[in-house]
């Protein structure tokens, strides 16, 4: 198709489009008062903006194996759009507003006081009389308008970007419904979720904690007093208000826990480096062991791996879990990470707790958190490096998610 905009002098100045195959009748008739290019998919399929009346509208022209094809994509009714670059047309009428696709399909109509779009999640941000709404381009409507604007911006699908379920808020709380139908599945009750794996979410309201799991909606770990974090190898490790640590699998199974320190010796093997007393494998893990140098000592010294390397001297720390071969322990009411291969400190003993560990590029990266009085801190180290940190509010919640699906991955 020859990408034309014609002037007839019979239609009285007027503009059309004509084609290559059809020389004869325009593709789009010379009655409109301006026409200009704005986007050509190389040479294939252009789409032109058109102008009557003071209306506007985009016609795509496409080149066919016989015949060039036109398609209206925008009715030319509209008294202003916007085409954005990442595929959507936003329309004006009446100042009300719609949106499109560039596929021709109506997105929204156009009855919204106004419209954003927010790329990392696809969801359109709509209001109606100061009232605030969530859409989505596959879905369309998702939230109707009846949210206030500082809800709906912290209402994020979750545990995943295309995740049906979303959080929502209402007066600083949070809880979580299904998009389209609003079927609220945990009421605005809690304090904040953090991530798990999908479909579920940990769910944290003052010193108590659960796992939910979105799809059956039951609870995988009933809430109680305690702490819950998340590793991606291990499962979630459940402390209690007594410090005690418990790990279950992501169907809800309990595997491993450390028991503190042992008080009687399980073996005497020499072989670990000089130690005197080494125990059997910690919690049936081939790789960690208790130790002991001194054979008048009452139970164990320190925590080594199967080289002999001290990963923790249990007299100044304690060890709480495992991810993978990464250890979070405390020291002095302090959260750290160590390497269990090297003895290496992965992250200082410096936090209130452990968020969550990711694989990116190969290489472990670990979010740690300090709490503030309005939110908390999440701090990312990549083996032992230290990469970002950055401070959030409770409300702050989808500004958070993106800090920890750009340092770590997360989708």
């Amino acid at each position: 198709m020859q990408k034309i905009i014609s002037l007839s002098s019979r239609k009285k100045n007027k503009f059309g489009i004509v084609g290559k195959t059809i020389q004869h009748e325009p593709l789009v008739p010379f009655e409109y008062d301006s026409i200009c290019l704005i986007s050509d998919n190389s040479g294939r399929d252009a789409y032109y903006l058109t102008i009557k009346d003071r209306m506007k509208g985009i016609v795509k022209c496409s080149v066919a194996m016989y015949q060039d094809e036109v398609k209206w994509i925008v009715p030319c009714e509209y008294s202003a759009l916007n085409v954005s670059k990442y595929g959507y047309v936003i329309v004006q009428k009446d100042s009300l507003l719609g949106v499109y696709s560039l596929y021709g399909d109506v997105i929204l109509p156009c009855e919204y006081n106004s419209i954003a779009y927010d790329k990392d999640y696809d969801l359109f941000t709509i209001s109606k009389n100061n009232l605030y709404g969530l859409a989505r381009s596959s879905y369309g409507v998702l939230f109707k308008c009846k949210y206030s604007k500082e809800d709906i911006y912290n209402f994020i699908p979750f545990p995943q970007k295309n995740s049906e379920t979303f959080m929502i808020c209402s007066n600083g709380k949070y809880g979580l419904s299904v998009g389209q139908t609003e079927e609220v599945i945990l009421p605005c009750a809690y304090d904040s979720f953090a991530y798990a794996t999908s479909p579920c979410v940990i769910a944290i309201n003052g010193k108590q904690a659960g796992v939910y799991n979105c799809s059956t909606k039951k609870w995988l770990i009933p809430m109680g007093t305690q702490s819950i974090t998340y590793g991606d190898v291990s499962g979630y490790e459940v402390t209690d208000a007594a410090g005690h640590s418990v790990c279950y699998d992501t169907q809800g199974n309990q595997v491993y826990t450390f028991p503190g320190w042992p008080k009687r010796r399980e073996a005497t093997n020499k072989d670990f480096n000089g130690y005197d007393h080494v125990s059997q494998s910690v919690n049936k893990l081939p790789y960690l062991y208790y130790a002991a140098h001194d054979k008048a000592a009452q139970g164990y010294t320190h925590l080594i791996n199967d080289r002999g390397v001290v990963i923790l001297n249990l007299q100044t720390a304690r060890p709480v879990s495992l991810v993978s071969y990464e250890l979070c322990a405390k020291r002095n009411g302090r959260m750290g990470l160590i390497d269990t291969r090297t003895g290496k400190l992965l992250a200082p003993y410096a936090f209130d707790g452990f968020l969550a560990t990711h694989i990116v590029n190969g290489v472990f990266r670990n979010c740690m958190y300090n709490n503030t009085t309005t939110g908390r801190t999440l701090f990312v180290y990549e083996n032992g490096r230290f990469l970002a940190k950055k401070t959030f509010a409770r409300s702050e919640s989808r500004s958070e998610n993106r800090f920890l699906q750009d340092y770590l991955g997360y989708e």
